[in-house]
């Protein structure tokens, strides 16, 4: 069973919630209310009796830090609730101590750090469900509001709070009257808060060869693609394993030095990479390609 339309749900859940950020499509974007962006899926650090939530997005403004978590799924389960406590439980000395390790130390001191806020997104249709024909599903969307402030989005409609409240009333206001969203995102983040092996490989086709097939190839180590990734804690392993599948489906090339070589002739095979993707898991296409090798083994 493939794995790739969740992980591609939950993609265009970040990038929806981006586009409310950036104000290119409209001027309430929250980039044009102050709020600046600090950075995606990073660790709010703590001693070994702390918290220490993996926030989707971080934000900043006049000295407070905003945490979201974003949900793709149609459900609100307890480890949601889970999370939202942690970050109830969080002290204001362990934010001050994350945002002097982001680039925020470039430009404010400790001190400038007041507060932070925290909230949770969940997409507006499914909401509504929730709220009118689940009574379970209420029941738990109820008590989720008690930890933290539940916003919903929906693309060409808006980031909305919905129920619970921030603490400070102009976060309340913000976002009560709402952010308008775009009919359509720009695909901006391609790998989810965790990396799995079909999402990846997505991300090297479409994000990383395709901005980098200026001419009639591009060529890459894993090491290479792993530093493309930045910040992104993207094990070296994995990346290894994607490009074993793309080079199954004919997108590239293995080397004799090690490197992937990907063609502007093969563009084709690395377009319909999602096809593959939606067919089955990446681990059962690399497990087929064992197979066929072994078989070939045994022809010989």
């Amino acid at each position: 069973m493939s794995e790739w339309p969740r992980q591609k749900d939950e993609i265009y859940s970040y990038n929806l919630f981006h586009a409310a950020i950036k104000s290119r499509h409209n001027t309430t974007g929250l980039s044009s209310r102050g709020f600046g962006l600090v950075g995606t899926f990073m660790r709010v650090p703590g001693g070994d009796e702390d918290p220490t939530p993996d926030p989707d997005f971080t934000l900043y403004k006049d000295g407070v830090l905003l945490f979201v978590e974003i949900k793709a799924g149609e459900n609100i389960n307890d480890s949601h609730i889970d999370q939202m406590q942690e970050y109830g439980e969080l002290g204001l000395e362990a934010v001050e101590e994350f945002a002097m390790q982001t680039d925020l130390a470039e430009r404010y001191n400790r001190d400038d750090i007041v507060g932070f806020e925290h909230c949770i997104v969940y997409g507006e249709e499914f909401i509504e469900e929730c709220k009118e024909e689940y009574e379970n599903c209420r029941e738990t969307l109820e008590e989720l509001a008690e930890y933290a402030p539940v916003l919903t989005q929906e693309r060409g409609s808006t980031l909305q709070l919905d129920s619970g409240s921030f603490s400070r009333d102009e976060y309340n206001d913000r976002f009560s009257n709402g952010i308008q969203l775009p009919k359509a995102t720009d695909k901006v983040i391609y790998l989810p808060e965790n990396v799995e092996l079909e999402a990846l490989s997505y991300s090297i086709t479409h994000d990383i060869v395709l901005n980098n097939l200026n001419g009639d190839s591009f060529e890459a180590t894993p090491s290479e693609i792993q530093n493309f990734h930045g910040r992104r804690d993207v094990r070296l392993r994995k990346i290894k394993q994607s490009l074993s599948f793309l080079s199954y489906a004919e997108a590239c090339h293995r080397q004799s030095d090690g490197s992937y070589l990907f063609r502007r002739d093969d563009l084709g095979d690395i377009l319909g990479i999602e096809d593959l993707l939606r067919e089955k898991r990446v681990e059962e296409h690399l497990e087929e390609a064992d197979g066929e090798q072994a078989g070939l083994q045994e022809f010989l």
